[in-house]
């Protein structure tokens, strides 16, 4: 993450810091996750919980985070601010 990137990073690891009580984040904290606005993603959607705990085992470490953020933030470019949420609600 270059840029804006790097201060998402910065962001996302204070926020992860600031709710996890273990080495990761249970759901419950994942949905008080405040992302910043840099990148408009819903923590608490149903396809993006599915999409970051890849191994279906309720646990959210921080690097699922980042690699889903840097993910997000590559699709987002291809395409306009409300295509992309449109396309990552549906």
């Amino acid at each position: 993450m270059g840029g804006a990137g790097s201060n998402l990073k910065n962001a996302l690891e204070e926020e992860y810091n600031r709710l996890r009580k273990k080495d990761y984040l249970s759901l419950g904290e994942l949905v008080e996750f405040h992302i910043p606005n840099l990148i408009q993603l819903e923590m608490g959607h149903l396809g993006v919980l599915f999409v970051m705990d890849n191994t279906k085992s309720g646990r959210y470490e921080l690097d699922k985070l980042l690699t889903f953020s840097e993910v997000a933030m590559e699709r987002a470019k291809l395409y306009r601010a409300h295509e992309f949420q449109v396309g990552i609600r549906s």
